[in-house]
């Protein structure tokens, strides 16, 4: 016995289908009569139409199972990338909750930015998991409360690549836009960035994003070994060093967003009585 769910009326291909499925059932129906020279009743339509209603609705049935499925399989997916990255934040205290407010940032801004369904979705993996290499450098260096020694500061900026090697090349275009965005989200617009000194538009844009969203987050936030700044100073910053370190037009839409209301819905957990910016534009 089959059972349908009432879901699948929520989307318009149903109705296509049923309606095609019914249409090509009477079609046969009438080309058999056609076909035997018999002048067939109206009445003799219903039971194709029947069928065809039937078929329509195990088609789209079947499509919108995949569909759910598909939907299904892929917030798991996106559940254990977060849980992987709560993981690697516990390390540290002082970057507690870092990916995830990056994250937050990260999809207000490319909503902002006009970026598309897929875009979006690979900018929340790619946001997710831009420190994923930080996995494979030791405690005492992510925690130390002094300045790093250039050896250290080299290891630390290895972490794009080990990102990248962790979650693995792939010539499947969703994945590597992934990849792309952790290698290269600590490279700067004028090229003086790392690892591969990439300028400009040359630098994959949900890179270009992040950068932006793990700043922002950097500079508000406390560290053992600077005092966090206001948001007001750190868009400040960011404006400052607009066309420099940061996409020029994205770093524009980034203070847009922390303008309005959506600015006061993304810190709500952290400052709720924290009132929406008045940024200049750069």
């Amino acid at each position: 016995m089959f059972i349908i769910s009432l879901s699948v009326f929520r989307y318009p291909m149903t109705y296509l289908t049923l309606v095609g499925s019914v249409l090509a059932m009477n079609l046969l129906a009438y080309l058999q009569s056609n076909l035997i020279e018999v002048t067939r009743p109206l009445s003799g339509y219903i039971l194709p139409t029947i069928i065809g209603g039937v078929i329509g609705m195990l088609l789209s049935s079947n499509r919108v199972s995949c569909r759910e499925k598909r939907e299904e399989q892929k917030r798991l997916f996106i559940d254990i990338v977060q849980s992987l990255s709560i993981a690697l934040d516990e390390r540290d205290a002082y970057t507690y909750g870092h990916s995830s407010r990056v994250t937050d940032f990260s999809m207000a801004l490319g909503k902002r930015a006009g970026l598309g369904k897929l875009e979006l979705e690979m900018l929340e993996l790619g946001s997710i998991l831009h420190d994923i290499g930080k996995i494979g450098i030791p405690d005492t260096i992510l925690n130390k409360p002094e300045a790093l020694n250039s050896e250290e500061i080299e290891m630390i900026r290895q972490h794009p690549i080990k990102g990248e090697r962790i979650i693995g090349l792939s010539n499947n275009n969703k994945i590597q836009m992934i990849v792309d965005c952790i290698r290269s989200h600590h490279e700067r617009y004028d090229g003086s960035g790392y690892p591969d000194g990439l300028t400009g538009t040359d630098i994959p844009v949900l890179a270009r994003i992040v950068a932006i969203a793990d700043a922002f987050d950097t500079m508000t936030s406390r560290r053992v070994y600077r005092v966090k700044l206001t948001p007001q100073d750190a868009v400040a910053e960011l404006l400052s060093c607009s066309g420099s370190q940061f996409d020029p037009q994205l770093t524009r839409q980034f203070s847009e967003v922390l303008r309005g209301e959506e600015f006061k819905m993304l810190l709500e957990n952290e400052s709720p009585e924290c009132e929406p910016l008045l940024v200049p534009h750069p």
